[in-house]
């Protein structure tokens, strides 16, 4: 068996482990995540190194030694915001403070390993598709202080020069107010959830959409509304995207995901309701949990090793 180190950066920690080619993963870790380019490569770099001069060396869980020869040499590492993966440049990234930062070109003079630079939604719509449900063609919608999606057609993630799945930046009628217009993600993520029934109500703090969730289940009102509201949204871009693509399934991936059938079985019946002559697609929930990422760009890595022949 071998293996490939996977790191996912994710908006607060980063995530990476040791992936074999089933997709399990050893000696998981997170650290939190650095604002800025030059602080992510220096962190990313410490990491590798880590993972270079001890965990190799270390026992795994069946207590057999893990060979450094089973280890690809070729680091996949995903990143946030707008990723451009043929040129390796972490194009923007608003929340983590980079635009058109060199993140191949950086690792690789930092590191001295080859680099596999991936999006992280793109790299866990893969890993959903290889070791989950997805299938060879899905969309991924990833939930959770924004929306992105992740398009998979004959197994191929669809990149776009980095721009491929930023549906929720799509501007539609806002089911509140249909005479203004907003990107889905204003109406449909997890934060704008949990904001859009702060603005409606007396309370001053909430737990997030998971309380919005919750109250809804005890009756109230305005948390059923605001969740119908997301679950039109989120319909609308459901068609859209089966409207542009196909036949494909569409995968609830992202912190929401975690409500469920709560959000699940709505956005399938809004989703019937408007789908008119178009293919019905199947919705369902994320398999692998938030280490999916971790485990697609390990994936690219095995690829990149692979193509470069260092693979047996």
């Amino acid at each position: 068996m071998r293996y490939a180190l996977g790191i996912d950066v994710g908006g607060t920690t980063i995530k990476s482990a040791l992936c074999d080619q089933n997709g399990k993963l050893k000696y998981q870790k997170t650290t939190p995540t650095p604002l800025g380019g030059d602080a992510l490569v220096e962190t990313i770099t410490e990491l590798i190194k880590t993972y270079d001069q001890e965990i190799i060396s270390l026992k795994t869980s069946d207590n057999n030694s893990l060979n450094p020869k089973d280890i690809v040499s070729t680091v996949g590492v995903a990143i946030p915001g707008v990723v451009d993966e043929e040129s390796g440049i972490g194009v923007l990234s608003v929340n983590l403070g980079w635009e058109n930062y060199p993140f191949q070109e950086r690792l690789i003079s930092a590191t001295g390993h080859p680099i596999a630079l991936g999006h992280d939604v793109r790299s866990g719509a893969l890993a959903e598709s290889i070791w989950g449900e997805a299938g060879p063609n899905s969309v991924f919608l990833a939930i959770g202080t924004g929306i992105a999606a992740g398009v998979i057609l004959n197994g191929v993630a669809r990149v776009g020069a980095g721009w491929a799945g930023e549906i929720g930046q799509n501007i539609i009628a806002d089911p509140f107010n249909p005479s203004q217009r907003q990107p889905v993600e204003k109406i449909a993520s997890a934060e704008s959830i949990a904001r859009r029934f702060l603005e409606r109500t007396a309370y001053e703090t909430i737990n997030g959409a998971k309380q919005v969730f919750d109250l809804a289940h005890s009756g109230n009102s305005v948390a059923k509304q605001v969740i119908d509201e997301a679950c039109e949204a989120l319909a609308d871009t459901v068609v859209a995207s089966v409207a542009l693509l196909g036949q494909v399934r569409i995968v609830i991936g992202g912190g929401l995901a975690n409500a469920g059938p709560d959000l699940i079985n709505p956005l399938r019946q809004k989703v019937r309701a408007r789908i008119g002559v178009l293919p019905e697609p199947e919705i369902i929930g994320a398999k692998l949990g938030s280490w999916a990422q971790t485990r697609g760009i390990a994936w690219s890595a095995f690829q990149v090793d692979i193509a470069e022949g260092k693979e047996s």
